[in-house]
């Protein structure tokens, strides 16, 4: 039993655990507006609010956006969910650049991108102008038909998920040394 235990814990300090790494990648989009408009969801007019008047992109605008992303180097997942109500989730396909991402600042703004792997997808954003409370909310939103997209920073698949060694493989082998040691035969 004393020896199993030695067995163990040599295992433990052999094996380790394995971390992954977190990569930045830019996104570049290109996309149709398709929904523009100021909006309330408690009572307010926007037409009565001080510089209630929309004032983003129109309806058919051709922009360009650019979207920052995080995400772990062998899964592309990303979370991160921060004080308060932010939160920043990713999740980025290695093999073709396809992204769906979900980003919630403090404010209760929203911000929701798909990018297909054919260049295509949606986006939607919700810019919050006015945060509920007292006097209701008020927010701009938009949603772009994307017409193209592109990715710098898109690792090779090669360097992105090699075969890891699996943590427990060193605790394994100690452990069948362990017990061939024990059971070896001995001399009569």
């Amino acid at each position: 039993m004393r020896m199993m235990a030695t067995v163990a814990a040599a295992a433990m300090m052999v094996g380790g655990s394995a971390s992954a790494a977190l990569i930045d990648l830019t996104y570049t989009i290109t996309g149709e507006v398709t929904e523009a408009y100021r909006a309330t969801i408690s009572g307010i007019d926007p037409l009565e609010y001080k510089n209630g008047t929309y004032t983003g992109p129109a309806v058919g605008d051709i922009v360009e956006l650019l979207l920052p992303v995080t995400a772990d180097n062998e899964t592309g997942f990303y979370e991160n969910n921060g004080l308060s109500y932010a939160r920043e989730q990713f999740e980025v396909d290695f093999t073709t650049g396809s992204l769906y991402a979900y980003i919630m600042p403090d404010d209760d703004s929203a911000y929701s991108y798909t990018l297909n792997a054919d260049g295509t997808g949606e986006i939607f954003i919700q810019t919050t102008i006015l945060p509920e409370g007292a006097n209701g909310d008020l927010f701009d939103s938009i949603k772009y038909n994307v017409l193209s997209w592109s990715v710098d920073g898109l690792p090779d698949m090669a360097e992105v998920a090699p075969v890891p060694l699996p943590a427990s493989l060193p605790l394994l082998a100690l452990g069948i040394a362990g017990f061939g040691w024990m059971a070896r035969r001995r001399p009569a």
